[in-house]
């Protein structure tokens, strides 16, 4: 966070950073930092509850699916240290629970800030609108989600084109190639 504007964003596009940035300032801690990495880890839990309700309808049943999502590797080894990509993993589970729950205005509120975390997650957003328009449930979805992840990936590319000098752009971390 030293310098997290001009190095960091000339690689990465993390708009959420600026959400995250003003806390850190008040606050500069790398204990601030884990805690709101653990708070965001924890957010998707009571919508898991909440969607084990809707689908198993069994209020035990539907806490024990909402805690297993805490013993998933992912959510056990994320506690340290501080990282964007698991930021991204929690809002896109957030997103997909959301879309399941038929919850509009959550879902468009977690897949942005998904959107914001790293710049791969449009590719993300792609695939789910892929799936959302071959699902019959979902389809009215699949155009709005698709034009908005296309969207979030030009703006991440000029993003971090921007804040690299014209050198860097993100499709060299997304292959790998960086």
């Amino acid at each position: 966070m030293v310098s997290f504007v001009g190095p960091f964003f000339s690689v990465h596009a993390s708009p959420i950073l600026l959400l995250i940035y003003p806390i850190y300032e008040v606050y500069p801690s790398i204990f601030t930092l884990m805690t709101i990495q653990v708070a965001i880890l924890m957010l998707p839990i009571p919508l898991m509850y909440k969607l084990g309700m809707k689908i198993l309808n069994n209020p035990k049943h539907a806490l024990a699916t909402a805690l297993l999502y805490i013993l998933y590797p992912w959510i056990i080894t994320a506690y340290a240290p501080f990282e964007i990509v698991t930021l991204a993993g929690s809002f896109m589970a957030m997103t997909l629970i959301t879309m399941y729950l038929n919850d509009k205005k959550a879902y468009w509120a977690s897949l942005t800030l998904a959107m914001a975390s790293i710049e791969y997650v449009p590719l993300f957003g792609i695939g789910l609108s892929i799936y959302q328009a071959l699902s019959k449930e979902h389809r009215k979805l699949a155009l709005l989600t698709f034009i908005y992840s296309i969207a979030w990936l030009i703006a991440d590319y000029y993003l971090v084109m921007y804040f690299s000098g014209w050198t860097h752009n993100i499709f060299s971390n997304l292959y790998g190639a960086a």
